[in-house]
């Protein structure tokens, strides 16, 4: 019997994904036993691939738990999420969702959110790269309209927020060795992604400072960033952060109102 190759590429697909299976193909005319050893090949380098995949994106998620436990996971995720796209740095997309539901670290809260913010780590590597304008460029071009202009974001550069202490474990374990964090694990927290020669780095934030990057990101000008963050804090040091702001590379250019 001749199979669509629809059929046949479904068939053999729910085949890879299952876990180890001695179910009869019925579109190979071998011996089953031979065919079930060649499936497992095929299937042994899928998962291998999944595991990589992951490390690769999620190394500090792989410390926290260790590399067989992360293997597993791997393996349970890829079987629930299978990628959707040729490019496999698109494969992690949903691995924080899927660790806020996994019933096997159900008692790991704080999980999900330092794989979100893994997630965006990764996805800032990988963004376009353009390059930034400096604060003396900026302020040499729009002058007396400073605070009039809108601060157009860098593609890697992304805010992060969360209400678990992720960023606090993300930092802590790029240092070797690893040091333990300040803070309880369900300490909010809240930091800038940027990039600067191909190496993502990651900053934590205080509220104000969050606050004037969020109105930034979201299109205010300058002048209303500057204006909430002042409302949060009276002492915020406006040319400090500003030097700080442009020193990360997170502007790459703006639009001031005529």
């Amino acid at each position: 019997m001749k199979h669509p190759l629809e059929q046949l590429q479904k068939e053999f697909s729910q085949l890879i994904l299952s876990p180890e299976s001695n179910a009869a193909p019925t579109f190979f005319a071998t011996e089953v036993r031979l065919t079930n050893q060649r499936l497992a090949i095929y299937r042994g380098n899928l998962q291998s691939i999944w595991i990589s995949t992951l490390r690769n994106s999620f190394p500090v998620l792989q410390q926290l738990v260790g590399e067989d436990f992360f293997a597993y996971l791997a393996l349970q995720y890829g079987r629930q999420f299978p990628s959707q796209s040729g490019d496999l740095n698109q494969f992690g997309s949903q691995f924080a969702y899927f660790l806020a539901h996994e019933p096997s670290v159900a008692s790991y809260a704080y999980f999900p959110a330092v794989a979100a913010l893994e997630w965006q780590m990764h996805c800032a590597y990988y963004a376009q790269n353009i390059m930034p304008i400096s604060l003396a460029g900026f302020l040499s071009v729009a002058a007396d309209a400073a605070q009039q202009c809108r601060l157009i974001w860098h593609p890697a550069a992304q805010l992060f927020q969360a209400d678990y202490a992720a960023a606090q474990v993300v930092l802590a374990h790029q240092i070797q060795p690893i040091v333990a964090i300040d803070v309880p694990l369900d300490t909010p927290c809240q930091a800038l992604l940027s990039r600067a020669s191909w190496r993502v780095e990651l900053s934590l934030l205080d509220s104000a400072n969050f606050l004037a990057l969020q109105a930034l990101e979201r299109g205010q000008t300058l002048g209303d960033a500057l204006a909430l963050a002042l409302a949060h804090d009276a002492q915020f040091d406006i040319p400090l952060k500003l030097q700080s702001w442009f020193a990360s590379g997170i502007f790459v250019g703006f639009e001031c109102k005529e």
